[in-house]
C-alpha cells in the first residue's frame, strides 16, 4: 500500500535512479553491471533490485490507474444505458444498437466474453487401432 506521508529528498533520489535503471536496461540494452557502474551502485545486484523495484512500483501504478478508468467507464455507460432506456422501450432502434455496443464495452470491461471451457475426453487407443480405424472410414465410404 501506498504511504500518504510526503515523499523525502533522498526518496526522490532514489525513485530517479530507478527511472534511469529501467531506461538504461529496456531502451538500451545494457547489462545490470553497466547500470551498476553508471549509476554508482556498488554491485551488480543493486542495480538489478533497483530495475525490478521500479518496475514493481510501475505496474502496481498501472493497476491503480486502470481500476480508476475502468470505474469512470462504468459510470459513463451507465449514465448512457438510464439516459437511452426509454427511447429503446419507444422502439428507437439506434438507442438500442448504442446500448448493445456499451453492453459490448462493458463484457470486454470485466472479461466476460471469454472463452467457454469444455472438458473433452476422448477414449485411448493404440495407433494399430487407430490404423484400423481410419482405414475402416476410408473403405466404408470408397466407391471404387
Amino acid at each position: 500500500m501506498a504511504s500518504t506521508w510526503p515523499s523525502t529528498a533522498g526518496e526522490d533520489i532514489a525513485v530517479d535512479r530507478e527511472v534511469r535503471a529501467i531506461e538504461l536496461r529496456v531502451q538500451h540494452g545494457m547489462t545490470y553491471g553497466e547500470i551498476a557502474t553508471e549509476l554508482g551502485y556498488a554491485q551488480e545486484s543493486g542495480a538489478r533490485r533497483a530495475v525490478e523495484r521500479g518496475l514493481a512500483a510501475r505496474v502496481a501504478q498501472q493497476g491503480e490507474l486502470r481500476d480508476i478508468l475502468i470505474g469512470v467507464q462504468l459510470e459513463i455507460l451507465g449514465e448512457v444505458f438510464t439516459g437511452l432506456r426509454p427511447k429503446v422501450r419507444n422502439g428507437d432502434a439506434r438507442a438500442a444498437e448504442v446500448i448493445l455496443k456499451g453492453l459490448d464495452r462493458h463484457a470486454k470491461l470485466f472479461g466476460l466474453d471469454a472463452p467457454i471451457q469444455h472438458n473433452v475426453t476422448t477414449p485411448m487407443v493404440t495407433a494399430d487401432q487407430l490404423i484400423a480405424i481410419i482405414q475402416q472410414a476410408d473403405g466404408d465410404g470408397a466407391d471404387s
